[in-house]
């Protein structure tokens, strides 16, 4: 293979996967809303965003993913009108953690649709932060605890 074929083949996979991110970025993946036979996926979302949300977002296709057997975690891919729109729903999703429904608060997720690199890249940055957080917090208790023990050849009260 010549250098001019890998530079091609490299530059169409770019395009690929930039084509992929622009199209994912008006998707939005919601974890935790069961189906309903008697109701459309589209009904469910949009139900839901009027009652437990601040916005109404236009809507242009829900799709189910995964086994539609009823199961609550299944998961509903929903495109939206535009990234702003993503944006929009995806900041007022964190009221779902202050929600006074208990199930809501508990069983329902909002994140983007991220491809499988994004992802990865996504996971790595979450642990390293969670492993700096934690040594933070190692070094602060290290920090209180040197700092706060008693000298143990000091009186227990004192003298005057």
């Amino acid at each position: 293979m010549t250098a001019v074929e890998m530079a091609s083949r490299a530059l169409i996979e770019f395009d690929r996967e930039t084509e992929e991110i622009y199209s994912r970025s008006r998707n939005v993946i919601i974890t935790g809303l069961p189906p309903d036979l008697a109701v459309s996926d589209k009904d469910i979302f949009e139900n839901f965003c009027e009652e437990h949300l601040t916005v109404k977002p236009q809507t242009i296709r829900v799709k189910r993913l995964g086994k539609d057997d009823g199961n609550k975690k299944s998961k509903l891919c929903v495109t939206l009108g535009s990234k702003e729109a993503v944006e929009d729903l995806l900041d007022s999703a964190g009221l779902l953690r202050k929600s006074s429904d208990i199930s809501v608060r508990k069983t329902v997720f909002f994140n983007r649709d991220l491809t499988r690199q994004q992802a990865n890249a996504a996971y790595k940055a979450r642990c390293t932060k969670r492993s700096q957080l934690l040594a933070k917090a190692a070094q602060d208790n290290a920090d209180n605890t040197s700092s706060s023990q008693l000298d143990p050849n000091a009186q227990p009260f004192r003298t005057e």
